[in-house]
């Protein structure tokens, strides 16, 4: 059994910003992401076994999304579970319709998608106080034109998270 979860990965650009972000946030008890653990979650879908990986893979190669622009202004917290993030204020069409075609192909698989409304964002610290919301003076332009599979290792060692394989977006 493996946990994992589909997400945006950045590349080493946006992870460096990302990074820079979180280095402006207040002092605080709480514990930062490691920087190469910095991703955008679209569907976590915990454990699974073997077969079911293999299910996954060939639903999500069935995916056909145009590469977009994801604008990333806004830095916010949310109480519980004591969350830091980095997100944009609005969420491109692409995104939304990403995600939507992603879990409608998981269901084949037996996935259900979470019902809650989808708030896509980058956690950039866990166990924080609070954090008033605040725009960034200097936007994140995130060029996406990929999604991965990952799984989330619960050894202690840095990084927790590690690609599985990834897919190309583009019509």
């Amino acid at each position: 059994m493996q946990r994992l979860f589909f997400a945006l990965w950045p590349d080493v650009h946006v992870r460096d910003e990302l990074v820079r972000v979180g280095t402006m946030l207040p002092e605080s008890t709480g514990r930062p992401a490691h920087p190469r653990d910095l991703h955008m979650t679209l569907h976590f879908l915990g454990h699974v076994n073997v077969e079911g990986v293999q299910c996954l893979v060939d639903a999500a190669g069935s995916i056909r999304s145009p590469t977009f622009q994801l604008t990333l202004n806004k830095v916010g917290h949310w109480g519980r579970p004591g969350l830091t993030w980095c997100a944009p204020s609005q969420v491109p069409m692409e995104l939304t319709g990403l995600v939507n075609r992603l879990g409608g192909v998981l269901e084949s698989c037996g996935y259900q998608p979470e019902q809650r409304e989808y708030r896509p964002h980058v956690t950039l610290v866990r166990k924080v106080g609070e954090l008033a919301l605040f725009k960034l003076e200097e936007a994140i332009i995130w060029d996406i034109s990929e999604f991965s599979l990952v799984v989330s290792r619960s050894d202690t060692g840095v990084p927790r998270y590690r690609e599985l394989r990834k897919w190309s977006l583009g019509l």
